[in-house]
C-alpha cells in the first residue's frame, strides 16, 4: 500500500520563531502539518552590550537584535525583512524593510542616504559584513554584537523520533544552523529534504541529504511556500 503520511517538518529555530514559522507553513498548506521542534541554536544575551550612540540610526537583520536594542522612540531603523521590521515598529522604531537579504538592505540604505552614524546591532555569527560594506561606500557605519548564537546538538529523543521517519523536511535559515543541524543528524540526513533560505546556507550543509531546495527569495514567506509544496505524501 502507498505511504500517504505527510513528511514531518523539523523546526530547528528557537521555539518562538519555530512556532511562528509553523503557522505560516500550515496557512499555506491549508492543513496541520506533522512537526517536531528541536532547536539547534540557543540565543544568549551579551551582558552590558554596547548599543552605540543614542542618536545613531540602527540596522537590524534579526528580531533578536531588536529585542535587545531598547525602546525605539521614533528612531529610524533599516531592517533586512518584513518580520524584523514588524518587530522594530512594535518596539517604537520608524522601521524600513528591505524585504530581502543583506545586499537588498545595503541597497536600501544606499538609496536612503541617512545622515549621521549607522549602528548595526547583530549576533556573534553573521553571513555578511554589512557595516564593512557600508563603510566602503563612505557611510559612518559600525557594528556591535548584542547576542550570541550557541549551537545545540539534537537531543537523543529527537534523533530517535527522526529515525522512525522515512522522510522529513528540514528548513534552515542560516549557515550556522545548516552546519549544526547537518552535523547533528549525521547519517539521518539522508532522509532530510533540506530547504535553504539562500545559496550560502545550502553550501553550509555539511552532511548527506535527500534533496536541498533553495527558496526563490531569501525570506520566511518563500521558505513557507517551499514547505507547503513539499509537505505532501511522497513529495520528498
Amino acid at each position: 500500500m502507498p505511504d500517504n503520511r505527510l513528511p514531518t517538518l523539523l523546526l530547528s529555530r528557537p521555539r518562538p520563531q519555530s512556532l511562528a514559522f509553523l503557522a505560516m507553513c500550515e496557512a499555506r498548506a491549508g492543513q496541520p502539518l506533522p512537526h517536531r521542534i528541536a532547536p539547534v541554536i540557543a540565543i544568549a544575551d551579551v551582558p552590558g552590550a554596547d548599543l552605540g550612540p543614542p542618536a545613531a540610526t540602527l540596522i537590524f537583520t534579526s528580531v533578536h537584535a531588536v529585542a535587545r536594542a531598547g525602546p525605539g522612540d521614533g528612531r529610524t531603523a533599516f531592517c533586512v525583512g518584513d518580520r524584523t521590521a514588524e518587530a522594530a515598529r512594535a518596539a517604537g522604531f520608524d522601521a524600513r524593510s528591505a524585504a530581502g537579504n543583506a545586499a537588498a538592505l545595503i541597497a536600501l540604505i544606499r538609496e536612503a542616504r541617512p545622515e549621521g552614524p549607522l549602528m548595526y546591532l547583530r549576533g556573534a555569527h553573521t553571513a555578511a559584513d554589512i557595516a564593512g560594506a557600508l563603510r566602503a561606500e563612505g557611510f559612518a557605519a559600525e557594528d556591535r554584537v548584542v547576542y550570541r548564537q550557541e549551537p545545540l546538538a539534537l537531543a537523543p529523543a529527537d534523533l530517535a523520533a527522526l529515525a522512525d521517519e522515512p522522510a522529513f523536511l528540514a528548513p534552515v535559515f542560516s549557515p550556522l544552523s545548516a552546519r549544526t543541524l547537518s552535523a547533528s543528524l549525521g547519517a539521518l540526513g539522508e532522509r532530510a529534504h533540506v530547504i535553504s533560505i539562500s545559496e550560502a546556507v545550502r553550501a553550509a550543509w555539511g552532511g548527506p541529504f535527500s534533496g536541498n531546495t533553495v527558496a526563490p527569495a531569501p525570506n520566511a514567506e518563500a521558505m513557507a511556500e517551499c514547505v507547503a509544496e513539499l509537505a505532501r505524501p511522497n513529495a520528498c
